[in-house]
């Protein structure tokens, strides 16, 4: 499968954002969708213009895009140590580590 003929950028087309071949359905909108739970079949009847290759392009190009960049996170855990109290301390679990004798 060649992305770049399903995955299409477009500054004129949702703000340059990655497009399934350029009819304004974003990739992020489609990994949306099946990643709420959507089946191929109910996303290609929402979308009749789509076709299944379109949808595996989208989850190539999210693979690819987590293969070469280093996802960051919006949050420091040295900032939110750095935020709590100096007299805190974490609660007790509820319950201690297994003993092996747990019944299910």
């Amino acid at each position: 499968m060649n992305l770049a003929e399903r995955i299409t950028f477009d500054p004129a087309i949702c703000h340059g954002k990655p497009v399934i071949r350029g009819l304004r359905y974003p990739v992020e909108t489609i990994l949306e969708l099946l990643g709420a739970g959507m089946t191929y079949e109910e996303v290609l009847a929402d979308y009749e213009d789509l076709e299944r290759e379109d949808l595996l392009a989208a989850l190539s190009f999210a693979a690819e895009f987590i293969r070469q960049r280093t996802v960051k996170s919006k949050f420091n855990l040295a900032d939110l140590v750095a935020q709590m109290p100096p007299d805190y301390k974490p609660r007790e679990a509820p319950f201690g580590p297994p003993t092996g004798k747990e019944e299910w």
